[in-house]
């Protein structure tokens, strides 16, 4: 469903970082709104060793149909050469922000002759 709002969960190695990504996506009308969470305690194993590291929640918005697209895109950028791309299905969102959101997003005020930035 092309209006469905999902949510993306993204360690990053700083609030830099997150911040970065964050713009980038706003200014290509793929996400609507990010929210970090600038200093988690991450655990987790790395060329068998327990690694403990402060890194950046990046979560941001947008809708199932750019999702893919988005992923791809912060692939390509991220630092890490594993990035987490937790992607998270909304069930319920109240209308108003729902409605915010769908005029913040480029794919959702095309036409049916416009192509997006990405192509």
């Amino acid at each position: 469903m092309p209006d469905e709002i999902v949510a993306l969960y993204i360690p990053c190695a700083s609030p830099s970082e997150a911040k970065a990504l964050a713009i980038w996506l706003i200014d290509l009308k793929l996400i609507g709104c990010a929210n970090i969470f600038p200093t988690t305690l991450s655990i987790y194993p790395w060329e068998g060793h327990i690694k403990e590291e402060f890194e950046a929640i990046l979560i941001i918005k947008t809708f199932r149909n750019v999702c893919d697209k988005v992923k791809q895109l912060i692939e390509e950028r991220h630092s890490y050469s594993i990035p987490c791309l937790l992607e998270m299905n909304v069930s319920s969102i109240n209308p108003k922000y729902h409605e915010w959101l769908r005029s913040n997003i480029f794919e959702n005020s095309l036409t049916s002759d416009e192509k997006p930035p990405w192509d």
